[in-house]
């Protein structure tokens, strides 16, 4: 039983290093004729951040997922994308402070998180 749970804590510990830092995006594109009040976008964007902070999330580690980070790789990507407007609709953020596989410590110093923003993208 022992060595299992250190399988899984180790296998967790190298999926969120993996994962830290890293940013998705996801566009839509299909309006079905629909529009906004400000117009008609160019797509629905949602760009997720996945970060290691320390403290429960009130210092970056590896990567940023704070709410300002998030809104800035949400910009970024957005104008990546060819956009020169964007409308924020949905802010998530998660972080796992309060426990990780029935571990409370660990989170507490070194806590994932994960923010996903969602927004219309407008074309120049």
């Amino acid at each position: 039983m022992k060595s299992l749970r250190i399988v899984t804590i180790s296998f967790v510990s190298v999926l969120l290093v993996s994962l830290a830092s890293c940013t998705t995006v996801d566009r839509g594109w299909s309006r079905n004729g629909l529009s906004t009040p400000n117009g008609r976008p160019s797509n629905f964007q949602a760009t997720t951040n996945y970060a290691i902070h320390l403290a429960c999330g009130y210092i970056p580690l590896w990567g940023d997922a704070s709410m300002e980070g998030s809104l800035k790789g949400f910009t970024e990507k957005a104008r990546e994308g060819g956009a020169a407007k964007y409308e924020i609709t949905n802010v998530e953020a998660e972080n796992y402070c309060m426990g990780l596989l029935g571990l409370t410590i660990l989170p507490i110093i070194i806590t994932p998180m994960k923010t996903t923003v969602y927004g219309h993208t407008y074309a120049r």
